[in-house]
């Protein structure tokens, strides 16, 4: 008699600080389906061109069109936990892959980037980055791809502020708790001389 194991497909999720909605599933959804310019005339261009014109620059970064929009292809079955085992792979492989985070910036130029960071420059307090990263994530659903970028920058900036003001508050305290000792000691046993 064989005792045949089940291997059960474990269904994660990665995520970082990129995931300013609590659904990363959503986030790589979103992002994987998003094309830039660049990309766009490229596979317009393919038509066009004779097969003796494709350059290996050029099957390379069709083949990485491709195989992203293949994986957005696959990512609704993953959400319902509907992959065959060589879905199943080719999703997870992916995420090991690739970090949000660095997924998400991959998909903008250098110039793109910049100006998100200069629209978070303009927020120059906490409380109006906090306000502003509320009412996008009410919004989300409505927001183009820039938009959730700047969304992601100014979210992590405000992580950012907050963690850099409870490191502050942390050295504050210790800095009081030894005062204090201190003090204690030396009104308990005096100056040591």
């Amino acid at each position: 008699m064989r005792i045949k194991l089940s291997n059960p497909k474990i269904y994660s999720i990665p995520t970082d600080s990129f995931d300013v909605i609590n659904d990363p599933l959503k986030m790589w959804i979103k992002f994987t389906s998003y094309l830039t310019k660049e990309e766009k005339e490229l596979i317009n261009n393919l038509n066009n061109m004779k097969v003796e014109d494709l350059t290996d620059d050029y099957i390379s970064k069709y083949s990485k069109i491709r195989n992203q929009l293949h994986i957005y292809a696959i990512l609704p079955k993953y959400k319902d936990e509907k992959c065959t085992d060589e879905e199943y792979d080719i999703v997870k492989n992916f995420f090991k892959n690739n970090s949000l985070k660095d997924f998400i910036l991959s998909r903008f130029t250098k110039e793109e980037r910049l100006n998100a960071y200069s629209e978070i420059d303009k927020l120059n307090s906490k409380e109006l980055l906090k306000e502003f990263i509320n009412s996008k994530r009410k919004s989300f659903n409505s927001l183009s791809e820039y938009e959730i970028l700047v969304l992601c920058l100014a979210n992590e900036y405000y992580e950012e502020i907050k963690n850099e003001e409870f490191s502050e508050y942390l050295i504050r305290e210790k800095f009081k708790r030894d005062s204090n000792l201190v003090k204690s000691l030396v009104r308990d046993y005096g100056l040591h001389r």
